[in-house]
């Protein structure tokens, strides 16, 4: 990602929706892709997912079946899947890059 990020905006090999639920936490000052992220890296799961996030399970419930609602969908397709889980690290390369060049994360939604 590091050498394709120096020409590009890596943005533009997000899932549409992942961007659309970026924006709104955005709008709505909420924790969805980052939830959603949590999950996805925890095979899914609610217990760990909240373990991680320091949140009761019913939290992390109420968080993904938002998501879910947000992004229309189930992620019962594994290319969905995987193309949600590869949006997401791009976003939070992008996030870390800005971070560590002290600039402000622009999520250009």
């Amino acid at each position: 990602m590091e050498l394709a990020g120096k020409d590009r905006d890596l943005r533009k090999f997000c899932h549409h929706k992942i961007l659309m639920l970026e924006k709104y936490d955005c709008e709505n000052k909420t924790d969805f892709t980052r939830t959603l992220h949590i999950y996805l890296e925890a095979s899914r799961s609610i217990s760990h997912t909240a373990q991680v996030m320091f949140l009761h399970k019913n939290t992390v419930t109420y968080r993904i079946n938002k998501c879910f609602e947000i992004l229309n969908t189930r992620i019962e397709d594994s290319n969905e899947l995987f193309s949600y889980l590869f949006s997401l690290r791009i976003l939070e390369y992008c996030r870390k890059k800005a971070e560590a060049m002290n600039e402000p994360y622009q999520n250009n939604s």
